[in-house]
């Protein structure tokens, strides 16, 4: 971002990512970051159940986790409830799907 702003893009062409600006990178991108635009299924500050993981993990890391963490965290506990669903029968793949 700060390239981009640098180079005199930021002014011209508009940033719309999905993992380029959020939590994790604003830190290293400050102002640079102000105008892009960031969409993302996580928010740090979303209030949820999984609010109690995101602070271990900031703990953990001494750092805000990015959004690839916690998408292989809903990835992780998908999959734990459909193997729980199927009770652990993973040879019918209809029901695991289903599940």
């Amino acid at each position: 971002m700060k390239q981009y702003k640098q180079a005199g893009l930021a002014d011209k062409i508009p940033v719309l990512s999905a993992f380029t600006v959020d939590e994790s990178t604003l830190p290293a991108q400050q102002d640079a970051a102000v105008g892009m635009f960031g969409g993302s299924n996580w928010a740090q500050s979303r209030q949820s159940a999984e609010q109690e993981v995101r602070r271990q993990l900031r703990g953990r890391l001494n750092s805000v986790p990015g959004t690839y963490a916690f998408q292989a965290y809903d990835a992780a506990m998908l999959i734990d409830s459909a193997v729980k669903t199927v009770k652990g029968d993973l040879t019918n793949k209809e029901a695991v799907t289903s599940a």
